[in-house]
């Protein structure tokens, strides 16, 4: 008998992962005229002094990334040094949910809200991909929201 590859990708989430050690820091203070500049002018202290930053997030007025939790006290020192308004909020985790297509799939980053949620998870930041959602949540609760998502891995019933 001869294998077939199955050319349709199966619906739903596929994988979980959660990341520990990380902060979520917030530059805020930008006005509409200079917002721009300043982000610009923010991002390049980071880069001059060779901090590595991820899931950055543009906002009216500022903006926010993830780093590792070791680096933040400093990431937050050298902006403010730099005349930035920047705050480091500690403790927190990364929630990675993997689903092929996620975005042609009607209500499923809503149900993966839904699901973090009422594990009395709060959601501080959310982007997306085309086959995942990355979500930023306090680490106290991280893992609890994480079982929860693993819960609906390979139900379609859910969409």
């Amino acid at each position: 008998m001869q294998h077939q590859t199955s050319f349709e990708t199966a619906r739903g989430i596929s994988d979980v992962e959660v990341s520990h050690g990380h902060a979520l820091i917030v530059v805020t203070g930008f006005n509409e005229a200079e917002e721009s500049a300043k982000r610009l002018e923010a991002l390049r202290v980071l880069a001059s002094a060779g901090y590595s930053i991820d899931f950055l997030k543009l906002a009216l007025g500022g903006f926010s990334f993830v780093v590792q939790e070791s680096a933040a006290l400093d990431i937050e020192k050298c902006l403010s040094e730099a005349g930035f308004d920047a705050k480091a909020i500690q403790r927190r985790s990364l929630i990675t949910v993997r689903a092929p297509n996620i975005r042609d799939e009607s209500g499923l980053v809503a149900r993966i809200a839904q699901t973090v949620v009422a594990s009395d998870a709060s959601i501080e930041s959310v982007g997306d991909m085309h086959s995942a959602v990355l979500l930023v949540v306090h680490s106290a609760v991280a893992d609890r929201a994480g079982e929860a998502l693993r819960g609906l891995i390979g139900k379609v019933d859910i969409l």
